[in-house]
């Protein structure tokens, strides 16, 4: 009897461990369950904030490139004795065109080619050497280009997504835009002047296309990457923040009634 106590005992004590497991399991499912919830109802609001924005990382990169790209231009170049290219972007629905003054510097003539393959004469219309910007006008009487949306004022947070878009290797590297995702890796002072850096990709030929965020904003434009002939230098690209870009085409000299802002 004694041996069959023991055993009893011993077994109603595993048990009763085993109870008390089974219960901290359930309650430990019940919280991630809970956490799953709160989960799914976070990203129900935030399609319904961002429609046509899916929350996966994957599929809202891919829809961000189908909005932005029909705004993406290709800007080729001829100059005395030399041709050239760049990027650029539409912001006026009458066919104004943002690039880097230094795309077309000493350009004789200068085409621009959007997504859909259809090319246009272009004028300069004003340019900022300074801040290396310069505003571009189409030769059309079209009043429905496609247009990039500019965000705010305000600077990018370091930390945060971006995709760069534009047309790498120029001359070759023929055929569609091309996307790099990264993040805004720092905000920089460089003779004054202010700096979006990321670790996106830029290559020749990217210089004045649109850096855009994960709502499909405008937060800046390719300035170019950064190299050094003594030293290898990765991921160190610079852009013009949006708050420059909009002191350019708001500073009075030109209309842009058909640009599309987000306060």
């Amino acid at each position: 009897m004694g041996i069959l106590v023991l055993s009893t005992a011993g077994f109603m004590t595993l048990y009763f461990h085993d109870m008390a497991t089974i219960k901290q399991t359930r309650a430990q499912i019940a919280t991630v369950n809970n956490t799953l919830s709160a989960l799914s109802t976070d990203m129900q609001n935030m399609r319904t904030l961002m429609p046509g924005v899916d929350t996966d990382l994957g599929a809202s990169l891919a829809q961000l490139a189908t909005a932005a790209n029909p705004a993406v231009v290709r800007i080729d170049i001829t100059g005395s004795g030399f041709v050239g290219m760049g990027s650029g972007f539409i912001v006026d629905q009458s066919g104004y065109v943002l690039t880097d003054q230094h795309v077309i510097a000493n350009a004789i003539t200068i085409k621009v080619t959007l997504a859909t393959g259809d090319s246009y004469a272009a004028t300069v219309v004003d340019s900022d050497a300074n801040r290396d910007l310069v505003l571009l006008k189409m030769s059309s009487a079209r009043m429905d280009f496609p247009v990039i949306h500019l965000g705010s004022a305000s600077d990018a947070a370091v930390g945060d997504s971006v995709l760069v878009v534009g047309f790498p290797l120029g001359l070759e590297l023929s055929g569609a835009a091309s996307y790099s995702n990264g993040i805004v890796s720092a905000l920089r002072t460089i003779n004054g002047l202010q700096y979006i850096q990321t670790n996106a990709a830029m290559n020749a030929g990217n210089s004045g296309g649109p850096v855009i965020d994960m709502q499909g904003m405008l937060v800046g434009m390719v300035e170019g990457s950064v190299t050094d002939p003594n030293t290898a230098v990765e991921g160190l690209g610079l852009a013009i923040p949006v708050a420059d870009v909009l002191k350019f085409i708001d500073s009075g000299r030109i209309s842009c009634a058909n640009c599309h802002y987000v306060a």
